[in-house]
């Protein structure tokens, strides 16, 4: 404790810090006492299933504060083709990949329709209602593909009788990615499209490089919404990764970092979505939902999945039970 703290005292005197990345550990950590509890970074339905069987362990999940989102590199001269986007996105379906990975354990996840609002929150806008982008709808795609010229050569998606693609489809591997990769490469699959998986460790630099041609990877939301859009899709950011130009997004993501009421900033936030929507560069999949566990015998030891700080935003409440 810091005696310097000038709220009330904490009710432990010393909290010991374990990291820990192999997941497999974790439940025989918890029974043999090693830890107490944890809030793990990544989704594990095996260990949430496990969890759910043990007496004298809380469990929660709740939805997160990261959102999963598929983007392009427009600098790929095949996707730039704003056609063949809006073509490949009806493709991936969205429901399959949340199912696949939640629906087990977590069946009430819902799909994100907003890239920059949750739908709980009262400036929320359902942006994806009546799209089929995200729907899984192989007809839909393939006649946007036909429309704009492209043809299916047996297997293959071809325009003026070149193969279009293949496409590097990339991700971190992570359990969940590892999934969603491979049902969005056997989804493209069925438009003629090949993506062939590569997984990276460095994150960072692969989407500071654009190594990429199609991607999945997270953002971290914040109920601090005023600057998001500005980061994800103005020209000038160094965030927007693929390369996307639209003077009308500019000026809304602009106008929504520096409006003077909240009111302001929400609506030109959800402006900016308007225009970005039909042009296919991105599409938001669903908040990770995050899980917890923590044993019974401690108290007010809870999860706050909007939080940086996870279980331990409220770290001075913690206590022993009587």
């Amino acid at each position: 404790p810091n005696p310097e703290w000038f709220g009330d005292a904490p009710n432990l005197d010393r909290v010991t810090m374990q990291f820990n990345t192999d997941e497999g550990t974790f439940l025989n950590a918890l029974q043999n006492g090693e830890i107490d509890g944890s809030s793990p970074s990544q989704y594990n339905e095996d260990i949430i299933t496990q969890l759910q069987d043990l007496q004298n362990v809380e469990l929660s999940i709740a939805e997160g504060s990261v959102w999963e989102h598929v983007d392009f590199n427009l600098g790929n001269e095949w996707l730039e083709d704003v056609e063949l986007r809006r073509a490949i996105l009806p493709a991936i379906d969205r429901q399959e990949i949340a199912d696949r990975n939640f629906g087990a354990t977590y069946p009430e996840i819902e799909l994100k329709n907003n890239h920059v609002f949750p739908n709980t929150r009262e400036h929320f806008v359902d942006h994806y209602e009546g799209e089929t982008q995200g729907s899984g709808d192989i007809d839909a795609a393939i006649e946007i593909l036909e429309d704009a010229g492209y043809e299916l050569d047996g297997d293959t998606l071809t325009l003026d009788g070149e193969e279009v693609g293949p496409f590097r489809l990339r991700s971190t591997d992570t359990d969940v990615r590892n999934t969603s990769l491979q049902l969005i490469q056997a989804q493209l699959a069925e438009i003629g499209i090949t993506a062939n998986i590569e997984m990276t460790d460095d994150l960072g630099a692969m989407t500071q490089e654009a190594d990429y041609d199609i991607v999945q990877f997270g953002w971290s939301g914040t109920p601090d919404f005023t600057t998001n859009a500005h980061q994800f899709w103005h020209s000038t950011s160094g965030s927007n990764f693929g390369g996307y130009e639209n003077e009308e997004v500019d000026e809304h993501s602009l106008n929504s970092s520096e409006a003077i009421n909240l009111e302001e900033a929400a609506d030109h936030a959800n402006a900016a979505m308007e225009v970005l929507v039909p042009e296919a560069y991105v599409l938001p999949l669903m908040s990770e939902p995050n899980y917890f566990f923590a044993g019974d015998h401690l108290v007010n030891v809870e999860d706050n999945t909007h939080s940086s700080y996870r279980a331990t935003y409220n770290i001075g409440e913690w206590d022993i039970a009587d």
